[in-house]
């Protein structure tokens, strides 16, 4: 009897464990998995003072259920700004956009076109030699992960041969990722903190940087080398020395204004901040030597004179290509 009572115990617990079983995994499984593509036609406007660039793409959907095809939304979540130029969702017949697929499922497909302005934190600290990871990310709204999960359609996403002036430009890369946002957005009953799918965009970009240095570089290097020839310049004209030096330095600062005012402000040197800096002080080191020049001159020690011209350029000459060697971004 008692084996019997025990038997009857294991079998309802079994029985128990396996709907219990059943629970989770219906709750593990996604109501429907909606699978998400996007074409980028052009990337544009890479704005450095206002932290964005600008781009053009084609984004669709492909549902398995009406109920998520009417209701179920994607939004991009790093953009300042948004013009949905087309979108299929528009038309009054939607039956256009319902594919049979077998015999008994059904695929509801949904295109848009948008024209965007995306956040994007540049990193200028090797500028004019940077490089650069454009990100764009489509989050899935309305429903939560454990319903509606997001796949991306690799097969039909990519772009149109981007090409972007003085750059170059790498392969595009998807990814999905999640977010928990902590907070029930106010609904009623609610206690846990949800999930949400997403997909994330990545174009590669490098700068061709080699005309664009020349140019930027050009001004501060002039300055330095008239500098350095000042001390070619005989003591006994002494007020041409200095006035050659005072010349340089001025037009070594201009060039560093020049530059730093199309460039954002931030917290740490770039490299061209480090070239003009050890380009100035430089600059300032033979203006003193000069000054020690024409004090030995003064004393009758002319011998003296020429060898701190001769020992300071030429250690000025070594300081600024190990410098620049030093300081140059690999």
């Amino acid at each position: 009897m008692k084996n019997k009572c025990l038997a009857k115990y294991q079998l309802c617990a079994l029985v128990l464990l396996l709907i219990f079983c059943s629970s989770l995994k219906a709750r593990s499984t996604p109501l429907d998995t909606t699978k998400v593509g996007i074409y980028l036609t052009s990337i544009y406007d890479l704005n450095y003072i206002n932290n964005s660039f600008s781009a053009e793409f084609w984004l669709w959907k492909i549902n398995s259920k009406w109920e998520f095809k009417k209701y179920y939304a994607i939004e991009a979540t790093n953009v300042k700004e948004s013009k949905r130029e087309f979108s299929t969702t528009d038309w009054p017949d939607q039956t256009e956009n319902i594919l049979p697929n077998g015999k008994e499922d059904t695929l509801y497909w949904d295109y848009e076109k948008f024209r965007s302005v995306v956040k994007h934190e540049y990193d200028i600290t090797k500028y004019p030699f940077d490089s650069e990871m454009l990100i764009m990310e489509f989050e899935g709204i309305n429903y939560f992960d454990d319903l509606v999960k997001l796949q991306i359609d690799e097969k039909a996403s990519g772009h149109s041969k981007l090409t972007i002036d003085g750059w170059r430009v790498g392969e595009m890369q998807l990814d999905t990722f999640n977010t928990i946002y902590a907070s029930t957005f106010g609904s009623p009953g609610d206690k846990g903190f949800h999930k949400y799918s997403g997909i994330r965009v990545k174009i590669p970009i490098e700068r061709e940087a080699t005309a664009l240095f020349l140019k930027l570089y050009a001004g501060i290097f002039v300055a330095f080398i008239i500098a350095l020839f000042s001390l070619r310049i005989n003591i006994t004209e002494a007020d041409g020395r200095f006035g050659v030096c005072v010349g340089a330095l001025f037009a070594a600062l201009a060039n560093m204004y020049i530059v730093n005012s199309n460039l954002p402000l931030v917290s740490k040197f770039t490299f061209l901040d480090k070239a003009h800096i050890l380009t100035i002080g430089l600059i300032l080191v033979l203006f003193i030597a000069s000054t020690f020049s024409l004090k030995y001159y003064k004393a009758d020690k002319l011998k003296k004179s020429k060898r701190v011209d001769v020992i300071i350029g030429s250690l000025v000459i070594a300081v600024y290509m190990i410098g620049m060697i030093v300081i140059a971004p690999y």
